[in-house]
């Protein structure tokens, strides 16, 4: 509230004034330590590490999140997420449709319960973890992702490409016992 106050009263070009001044010095920082630092530093990593350390000042609430991490966060805040509406699971080592969504991309391409994703997007999905296949699949509503799927009783691969779309993940009602009394 402090904080606020002192803004309101110092008006707008003395806080852009401030901030232009301490961007100034950043950049002078960065100067440095890229001409004069002893080994390579990787940029893209210090950056990241400088903005989270800096947010760490302010509270345990504001964070920095980069674009993949939004989408996980959209999902947890507001149920939705951008996708082609499928569940998948491990079958016999391989990433399998569990089932699709009922009105997704993937179920009105035709993609079923039971095939198999052997490439996302031309990857081999045999190494992948259930966690890195999601992240492949999931990605921004509007954009593309190519799904290779193996069906049973099919020799060839059978390429999808689907179209992602915003996913409203559904609410599991649950009703049980918290132990044997309860």
């Amino acid at each position: 509230m402090i904080l606020s106050t002192v803004f309101a009263g110092t008006g707008n070009k003395d806080i852009y004034k401030q901030v232009r001044k301490n961007q100034s010095l950043m950049n002078d920082v960065y100067r440095h330590l890229i001409t004069n630092y002893v080994d390579d530093i990787d940029l893209d990593a210090f950056t990241k590490m400088s903005i989270n350390n800096m947010l760490l000042e302010l509270d345990p609430y504001t964070v920095y999140l980069e674009n993949e991490e939004k989408s996980g966060i959209e999902m947890l805040t507001k149920g939705k997420y951008g996708g082609v509406g499928i569940q998948i699971g491990k079958r016999e080592k391989q990433l399998t449709v569990i089932s699709p969504m009922e009105n997704s991309p993937a179920k009105r391409a035709g993609i079923m319960s039971g095939d198999k994703i052997i490439k996302i997007d031309g990857n081999e999905t045999e190494d992948l973890s259930m966690d890195d296949a999601a992240k492949l699949i999931r990605g921004e509503k509007g954009t593309n992702v190519i799904l290779s799927i193996q069906r049973y009783g099919e020799g060839e691969l059978i390429e999808f490409v689907l179209t992602r779309e915003n996913i409203q993940v559904k609410d599991i009602s649950y009703s049980g016992m918290l132990d044997d009394q309860t």
